[in-house]
């Protein structure tokens, strides 16, 4: 599970931390989050607080994005060859950006309609 500071950095923006609202996905006790003192900490260690930022999972984000096995595997393909993404989770998190919002991250920011 990636808990660096560029992937808290990705997720903080309102179409992430926004859909967990929207869409019920409010973090459960097995979820990460990333704060300002416990970046990397379990939820259940430390509680949900208004500073955190929610680290979602691989698997989360596959089903913000609705994948079923199969699905998506050509256009992801650029995604996994991408150097500059370190870990699935920011390679999936940027195919996510990309599909569902045309943002790319320029390496501090996600970026519209490029």
């Amino acid at each position: 599970m990636d808990t660096s500071e560029t992937y808290a950095k990705m997720c903080d923006c309102p179409e992430i931390q926004g859909k967990k609202e929207r869409d019920g996905m409010t973090p459960k006790t097995h979820d990460f989050i990333s704060d300002i003192h416990y970046t990397g900490s379990w939820i259940k260690d430390i509680g949900y607080q208004e500073s955190s930022i929610w680290l979602p999972r691989q698997d989360q984000i596959q089903d913000m994005i609705g994948c079923v096995a199969g699905n998506h595997v050509n256009i992801m393909e650029q995604f996994v060859k991408a150097d500059y993404f370190l870990t699935l989770e920011q390679k999936w998190l940027a195919f996510y950006m990309k599909e569902n919002h045309n943002k790319v991250w320029d390496g501090k920011e996600w970026e519209s309609g490029k």
